[in-house]
């Protein structure tokens, strides 16, 4: 048997036979275990009167000079024995036992030298300091009638410690803890354990600075800016209540501070406050501000911040709380370096007034807006569909990149083109398109279009409109009149002289989207030449209408001549093929035809119709694709359930990445 083996054995016999009140066996057993300790410790002796004066001696100077304790207890005593050192936790949990068996037995003044050298085998552990506390506090503890033993060691203790009486141990015991702590913090070499949980405690009970240290007032402002940086605009005003330093520190970092998201402000008062305190914002998001009464005096002050450059403002009913056209107080509003502003307000109330104050607020950033988003702002409007504000055609916007129009907007190409020369991202949803023009829109890179009405006097097609370096195009609604009236051709698709207009080509084109079937005539004149130069890399579309007027095309009967290398995500919607008439499952085999014309798909978008898989059973068809040997990402929204959890186990073994992804998420409209 080895000696550590040895010496727990001796420890654990110790141990039982202090538990048995065998405090003479138990010992002789604790003592044979320190000795097997490898550190070989010598014996002080029996009079210990040098090493406890000399130790209460040093606690008490550590008041002023917290390091004093260390260096005395890391030295020799005063009588010239040098103390031994060791680290080890069984000889640690020994020699603590022993302290633990002589107290038990009322031999409380050895209980307390025993403890002393604990402390000086290893200063950095709080063990020896969670043991002496007690010891004290046992000692001088409040007794109707002192027993003889604790009036003899208290007696004993006071003589070798020089202290005139009880209340100046009682102070040593105070000391005691601060030095622990101290000492366990800044010289330890192991992580913390439930003594250091133990000594912390005793701290806080009695009520000393060191048990409620702050780490902000520890660390460098580097690691506190890592560390907060992970919360959000709420979570960090409730940090700054916590007390004034760290109000003031996290204040400070204007890093943390520098994009701000309020979900629902209500305090008009503590907003105005907030923007003073935060003067150097550069994203302000505010995601409903109707309990906010934002009027124009606040929308002014918010725009006056100096570092400015993103504002999004939305809200459950309208922007503005009031609308006292005051105008002139955002005419006198300093140029800020706003670059995107996002308006959104509530689409239920239709007939809302017009807001000038928001129109001659986007007139007044009109210079430095990069990024322009307007949601149901202006309302009012005739035959159901709702006009922007003439204002409009007085606008121009020299730098902006991207444009969203969301609701009850209308727009003239011509206008648009001249107001925003240099647009690349145009995002069209719930629209109307009026005295549309035959233009020419060369900077647009980027075209996503949901649902949209026409207000012109006769079609003209708003591809013709596009140049040949698009690279997006997202058609995002099934209707089919927009895909092949106002975008392809004129004229009503019941007229038998239904002509369609000659389309360009797309050659840059690098993403394809569209809800509504393509037909093989303007699939191969828009799509073909990105396919052949290898341009395309994402294609999407649907195989039925959602009038389910005709059946479900099988893409690779349908385009035969369609194939690329390049493509890497192939998305196909509203499919609802069935191998018969009787079976439930859904057959994947037409996906999989078309998913082999492009040897290097990566990624997968698969979105059934609806009413079939409510029906039908999805899992053969994605445990079809799950298997397929080249995919590796799949987004759908068919899975459900059982066959859900299903899907997910193939996945898992198979590496394949299976999300449940939402149908309209999927367009880049951000």
């Amino acid at each position: 048997m080895g000696s550590s083996e040895e010496s727990e054995t001796k420890l654990r016999l110790g141990i039982t036979q202090m538990h048995e009140n065998l405090y003479g066996d138990a010992l002789t057993s604790l003592i044979k275990a320190i000795n097997l300790c490898p550190c070989r410790p010598a014996s002080h002796g029996k009079d210990k009167s040098c090493n406890i004066s000399q130790c209460i001696r040093a606690v008490r100077d550590s008041e002023t000079d917290p390091d004093s304790f260390y260096r005395i207890v890391t030295g020799p005593c005063s009588c010239g024995f040098k103390w031994p050192s060791c680290t080890r936790p069984l000889h640690l949990e020994a020699v603590d036992t022993l302290a633990a068996c002589l107290e038990k037995a009322k031999r409380y003044a050895a209980a307390f030298s025993t403890t002393l050298g604990l402390i000086r085998l290893d200063p950095a552990s709080p063990i020896g300091y969670c043991r002496i506390t007690n010891i004290i506090r046992y000692l001088v503890k409040d007794r109707t009638e002192i027993d003889h033993d604790v009036r003899r060691s208290l007696s004993a203790l006071l003589r070798d410690a020089n202290l005139s009486d009880r209340k100046k141990l009682g102070q040593c015991l105070v000391m005691f803890v601060k030095c622990g702590l101290h000492n366990a913090e800044k010289y330890r070499h192991s992580p913390d354990d439930k003594y250091h949980v133990i000594l912390r405690q005793m701290a806080h009970r009695l009520k000393l600075p060191q048990s409620r240290k702050d780490f902000l007032t520890r660390l460098p402002p580097e690691l506190i800016h890592m560390i907060f940086a992970h919360l959000d605009t709420p979570q960090l005003v409730a940090c700054c209540r916590v007390s004034k330093v760290w109000r003031q520190s996290l204040e400070a970092d204007t890093l943390l501070w520098a994009s701000i998201n309020l979900a629902r402000p209500r305090s008009s008062r503590y907003f105005a406050k907030f923007l003073q305190r935060h003067r150097t914002v550069r994203n302000l998001s505010i995601q409903d501000c109707s309990r906010l009464n934002l009027s124009v005096d606040k929308l002014t002050a918010i725009l006056r911040l100096p570092r400015l450059q993103c504002l999004q403002i939305a809200s459950s009913d309208g922007i503005l709380a009031d609308h006292n056209n005051n105008l002139q107080s955002i005419d006198r509003i300093e140029a800020s370096p706003l670059t995107k502003l996002s308006l959104s307000a509530n689409a239920k109330f239709p007939g809302v007034s017009k807001e000038p104050e928001l129109l001659q607020l986007v007139k007044r950033k009109a210079a430095t807006l990069e990024d322009l988003e307007l949601c149901r702002i202006w309302e009012g409007g005739r035959n159901g569909f709702f006009l922007v504000n003439e204002g409009w055609h007085a606008i121009v916007f020299p730098n902006l990149r991207k444009l969203c129009l969301i609701g009850n907007h209308h727009f003239d190409l011509a206008v648009l083109n001249n107001c925003a020369p240099n647009l690349e991202h145009l995002y069209v949803e719930d629209c109307a398109i009026h005295h549309g023009t035959n233009v020419k829109l060369e900077s647009l890179r980027r075209l996503s279009i949901g649902s949209l009405c026409y207000l012109g006097d006769g079609p003209h097609g708003i591809f013709p409109c596009l140049p040949r370096t698009m690279q997006v195009i997202e058609l995002l609604s099934p209707d089919p009149s927009l895909h092949k009236t106002f975008l392809f051709g004129f004229g009503d698709l019941d007229d038998p002289e239904y002509e369609v207009r000659e389309l360009p080509e797309f050659p840059c084109l690098e993403v394809f989207r569209s809800k509504y079937p393509p037909t093989p005539d303007w699939f191969k004149q828009l799509l073909s030449p990105a396919l052949q130069n290898g341009s395309l890399k994402v294609l999407e579309f649907s195989v039925q209408n959602r009038w389910r007027s005709q059946p479900a095309i099988e893409p690779a009967k349908e385009y035969p001549s369609a194939a690329s290398d390049q493509v890497h995500t192939i998305g196909l919607y509203d499919y609802a093929w069935a191998a018969d008439s009787y079976t439930k499952e859904l057959d994947a085999t037409p996906f999989l035809e078309w998913l082999n014309r492009f040897p290097n798909v990566k990624t997968v978008t698969a979105y059934p119709d609806h009413l079939f898989h409510e029906y039908r059973s999805t899992l053969s068809f994605f445990s079809r694709l799950i298997a397929h040997p080249n995919i590796e990402v799949i987004h759908q929204d068919g899975l459900q359930g059982v066959e859900w959890d299903r899907a997910q186990e193939l996945a898992k073994a198979r590496g394949v990445k299976l999300f449940h992804t939402p149908e309209h998420t999927r367009c880049t409209k951000t």
